[in-house]
């Protein structure tokens, strides 16, 4: 249960005693029980004067009645005045009733309507891709959504280069003789190719490297590569952002990096989230100053 604005833990809140409304202690954004759906039985209400513990068994997890007088102590409660934490056993993400990605419940075939839903649900709420993807038991689903992510963009970018290409063969053609303006546009076909196959890889190996890099820096439970590639992979919606015409080029690193730290904040433990986003932008950030860096050797020479 976090705070909709700063991403803020809500757990263990105590409600104000003036009965004034809820308020996130990290940002100040006002909120309600009420709006949270929560696992059956997932969430534990605890009276504020007693500690006695209720569990919600409504359909979206939350207490029936939602105003009572508590059976320990005779206070009057109502669900609101409540303090809230994960039932025994239960993660923050268990406790909270929460829709897995789209791309997780596809079936079958090339899911490309699945590809898009889920692109644009991790574009919208990047610090939703770790508990909406925290049921997944290997990384096939995220390799493979990352597979595709990546080669819808590059194939993309690359066919819009090429035309590039034979626009500009085609503009030569006349200028000089044609024998000698066909070396050139092979050769810049043969760059361009070359440039996206080995972004695709760079990029793939920052989020490996990040992976790896997270759980031995940041402690905490059920942080694993397993864990961190998952949710990385599917923050790489983002370099749908590649594709922006003129400065998609520009911006598309930026949006990725961002996205990509927002994602594993969400992850991480309560308070460990500027280590863990450190670790990310140094990754992807040496990944992305690599991919240029090939950009420019194989530039200089193959033209």
């Amino acid at each position: 249960m976090r705070c909709s604005n700063c991403n803020y833990s809500l757990w263990n809140q105590p409600a104000p005693a003036d009965g004034s409304p809820r308020q996130c202690p990290e940002c100040g954004t006002a909120y309600t029980i009420d709006r949270y759906a929560f696992a059956h039985a997932g969430v534990e209400f605890s009276c504020p004067k007693c500690s006695k513990v209720y569990y919600g068994t409504d359909g979206k997890g939350h207490l029936e009645p939602r105003e009572f007088d508590c059976v320990g102590c005779g206070e009057h409660l109502t669900m609101e005045r409540c303090t809230l934490q994960p039932a025994q056993g239960l993660s923050d993400a268990q406790a909270m009733r929460v829709e897995p990605l789209p791309w997780l419940t596809a079936s079958g075939g090339l899911p490309l309507g699945a590809w898009w839903r889920t692109v644009a649900a991790c574009i919208s709420k990047p610090s939703m891709i770790a508990p909406r993807s925290e049921a997944i038991a290997d990384v096939g689903p995220p390799i493979r959504f990352l597979g595709l992510t990546l080669g819808i963009v590059y194939a993309i970018s690359t066919a819009v280069a090429l035309l590039f290409v034979v626009l500009t063969l085609g503009l030569m053609v006349g200028a000089v003789p044609t024998g000698a303006a066909t070396a050139p546009a092979l050769t810049m076909i043969l760059v361009t190719v070359i440039n996206s196959l080995v972004s695709m890889a760079i990029l793939v190996g920052g989020l490996a490297l990040a992976a790896i890099a997270i759980p031995r820096f940041v402690a905490g439970e059920n942080l694993s590569f397993r864990r961190m590639f998952s949710v990385l992979s599917f923050a790489s919606a983002s370099t749908v952002f590649y594709l922006v015409p003129i400065c998609g080029g520009l911006i598309g690193p930026v949006v990725w990096i961002v996205m990509c730290s927002q994602a594993v904040a969400g992850a991480v433990p309560q308070g460990r989230a500027s280590t863990a986003v450190v670790v990310t932008v140094a990754c992807l950030l040496g990944a992305i100053l690599l991919q240029c860096g090939a950009g420019f050797a194989a530039n200089f020479l193959l033209v």
